[in-house]
């Protein structure tokens, strides 16, 4: 599988989340709340919930000429406004076993459009494609605790940082930003192709989502450029993503992807800034060809797996989900150009950070569940063994750390064991 490195250049991707600007026309001010943190518990359901999207069939599919595919899904794409950011969503044709609420309506987007928690105004465009019809403007929580969000028009459903997907819900059966209740029949749903279905390379795309955060409703057109690339994203990690054309923009993130039968073909996700008309989609599906073991991070299975884990009480998740350990390491070079694997970073607040793993720490040993790796000394080895860690697993790193001592450095070795828990974005109150 190819990956996005070119040469000694590496292309680093930057999310599409855009800083939602005063200056635009939105109807509402912004507003923001605290982060309310998560938990990390390694309880999974005894079952996933059966949960199904409305597909086209054959007999339903028809080639649009891209004005009447603008049109037949324009109205299925809405505008996000959360914690001084904003992005967009796609709403969602899904059902899900035994809930039959004909007055919710289900939006995927990006995880890290709703990453940072607080108040959340979602827009959804009126019969003229209007953003500022106040009977369709819904505000609501996300983060914090699930009964305290229940009575909000808008409330989380689930949300997987690894995949960058995330579902929120609308309860239209309660009162818009207008104080007035929208009909379920006013709202415009998207639909998938069937699986057997596939994008192409060189299949002429678009997407419509929320750039700059104030121009909701942009179409931007391409094609297809790459179908499955390994990219590594900026606060993410490497994902396996579609590679298009489109000049998608700050604030497309979460927006839609769409071919010329009118039907969602990815979410806006990831783009360069320092090149043009390169960037990126989540896919409906990944292969995870070099790792069948792999979760399918295609926003099919992961909102199966989000919509199927939540219920009346509890944000859904995907399980298996490992919480990322929050390091990078990289390679360095010491005396007699003898290679060594150090800690390039660390995030505030994360499972490595927390242990007591530092920066610029060098990486001596590894062993998984009590089990040495001593095969795992180089830079590419101790990313493998990374990568590799499940839910449950223990892992033990051990470190030399540079520290000052009467003036003078001396080398001190550290060794920290961190379980490796189930990743939930909020609360789940399992």
């Amino acid at each position: 599988m190819k990956t996005i490195f070119r040469s000694v250049t590496v292309l680093v991707l930057t999310i599409l989340m855009a800083v939602f600007f005063s200056a635009c026309s939105f109807i509402l001010d912004n507003q923001t709340n605290n982060n309310v943190p998560g938990t990390n518990n390694q309880k999974t359901p005894a079952s996933v919930l059966d949960v199904d999207f409305k597909e086209l069939t054959a007999t339903e599919r028809q080639e649009l000429s891209l004005v009447n595919a603008i049109e037949k899904v324009e109205r299925s794409v809405v505008a996000i406004e959360i914690g001084g950011g904003a992005g967009a969503g796609v709403i969602i044709d899904l059902e899900i076993e035994g809930l039959s609420d004909d007055n919710v309506i289900y939006i995927v987007t990006c995880h890290h459009v709703i990453a940072s928690k607080g108040d959340i105004t979602v827009y959804i465009p009126d019969e003229n494609c209007s953003y500022l019809n106040a009977d369709y403007v819904f505000t609501g929580t996300i983060g914090g605790a699930f009964s305290a969000n229940a009575n909000k028009a808008v409330t989380l459903v689930g949300g997987d940082l690894s995949s960058d997907i995330a579902i929120i819900k609308i309860d239209l059966s309660k009162p818009a930003y207008s104080g007035n209740i929208l009909s379920i029949d006013k709202i415009v749903k998207a639909v998938i192709p069937s699986e057997n279905y596939s994008v192409r390379k060189g299949e002429s795309v678009f997407a419509i989502g929320n750039p700059t955060g104030g121009l909701p409703g942009w179409v931007c057109t391409g094609v297809i450029s790459a179908l499955e690339e390994t990219v590594p994203v900026d606060e993410i990690g490497n994902m396996l993503l579609t590679g298009i054309s489109v000049t998608t923009n700050p604030g497309n993130s979460g927006g839609g992807l769409f071919n010329l039968y009118g039907e969602l073909v990815g979410i806006t996700n990831a783009g360069n800034t320092n090149y043009e008309a390169i960037n990126f989609a989540i896919p409906l599906y990944t292969s995870n060809a070099s790792n069948p073991d792999a979760i399918d991070n295609g926003m099919v299975n992961i909102v199966k797996q989000l919509a199927g884990t939540a219920t009346s009480a509890n944000y859904g998740y995907v399980p298996g989900r490992r919480t990322l350990l929050g390091i990078t390491v990289a390679k360095g070079t010491g005396e007699s150009n003898q290679e060594y694997t150090y800690i390039y970073s660390v995030t505030a607040g994360g499972v490595a950070a927390t242990a007591g793993i530092v920066k610029d720490d060098i990486i001596t040993a590894i062993s998984v569940n009590g089990v040495p790796k001593s095969d795992a000394d180089t830079f590419e080895e101790y990313n493998e063994v990374l990568s590799a860690l499940k839910v449950g697993d223990t892992v033990k790193i051990t470190v030399d750390r540079q520290i000052k001592q009467n003036n003078r450095w001396i080398t001190v070795q550290y060794s920290f064991n961190i379980n490796i828990t189930q990743f939930h974005f909020c609360d789940t109150g399992l």
